[in-house]
């Protein structure tokens, strides 16, 4: 959610399906109610009829199909399509759907970059810039360091050093300050120059499994999970805030009842 402040609204997304933090905020700053926003995501954890973005055929991020595109995977079939936006915000003024600094944001998990389907995305964008074409695609792959139960170690920072001709942005991603530091300035180079940029967010805490159906007990020891439930970036981000004053600890509880009573009543409608 830290690319909030740098990724406009009306910039064309295309989010992994980790990434709902980002669509459920990217839906509130179009106007969106919170109440619409979490029965539209249950509606869509429940495959109901009533889901907009499918209609119960599969659970999808999405929203406005002029903002916020349908992503039905996690092979990052999201790549190219994103480089293809980023080419016509430039290169087919008379199909314009988007402000004329718009950029094209894509993201994915760290498993994804071994995808030949994000390989290719990243191929093009630095092929289109090759030919002094702008492409104003921001990559932005978060490494948990884990690919379902494969543990992927320190390789995408390897890969991103070793293969990407591109401006490589980087954060740790527990870390907010430097999350909000690194999501501006990678996205400020690519809405100036109108060149591609990839955005990496390491040290990621994987809180559950891969999925419904992936039991992560079987693969990581108890010590690990818990590690990783006591390094909550978003619990963090609400430590800080109180740290600073921002907020006190009585509003960030309340905040949260309110808000987790809300998802509740919104799983409740959809189901019935």
């Amino acid at each position: 959610m830290a690319v909030l402040g740098a990724v406009e609204p009306t910039d064309p997304a295309a989010l992994h399906y980790r990434h709902v933090g980002t669509l459920v905020a990217r839906q509130l700053q179009r106007g969106a109610t919170l109440e619409r926003v979490l029965l539209d995501r249950a509606r869509g954890h429940t495959i109901s009829v009533n889901d907009p973005v499918t209609g119960g055929v599969h659970c999808s991020l999405g929203d406005d199909p002029q903002f916020d595109f349908l992503v039905t995977s996690t092979l990052a079939s999201q790549g190219p399509q994103a480089v293809g936006r980023a080419v016509a915000i430039e290169h087919l003024p008379a199909a314009q759907r988007w402000p004329s600094d718009a950029i094209s944001y894509v993201s994915c998990g760290d498993g994804s970059v071994n995808n030949s389907e994000w390989l290719s995305a990243v191929n093009a964008a630095e092929l289109v810039a090759h030919r002094r074409r702008a492409c104003p695609v921001l990559f932005c792959v978060s490494d948990n360091g884990l690919s379902i139960s494969f543990k992927t170690g320190t390789w995408t920072a390897s890969w991103a050093e070793q293969r990407l001709g591109m401006r490589v942005f980087a954060a740790d991603g527990t870390s907010l300050p430097q999350l909000l530091r690194a999501s501006q300035e990678a996205a400020d180079y690519v809405r100036g120059s109108r060149q591609p940029a990839t955005l990496l967010l390491s040290n990621l805490p994987r809180r559950f499994g891969h999925a419904a159906t992936d039991r992560q007990s079987a693969y990581l020891d108890a010590a690990a999970i818990e590690a990783a439930r006591e390094r909550d970036p978003v619990a963090a981000a609400a430590a800080a805030a109180v740290q600073a004053g921002l907020l006190s600890r009585s509003e960030v509880l309340a905040a949260n009842d309110e808000i987790g009573a809300a998802a509740a009543a919104a799983f409740a409608a959809a189901r019935a």
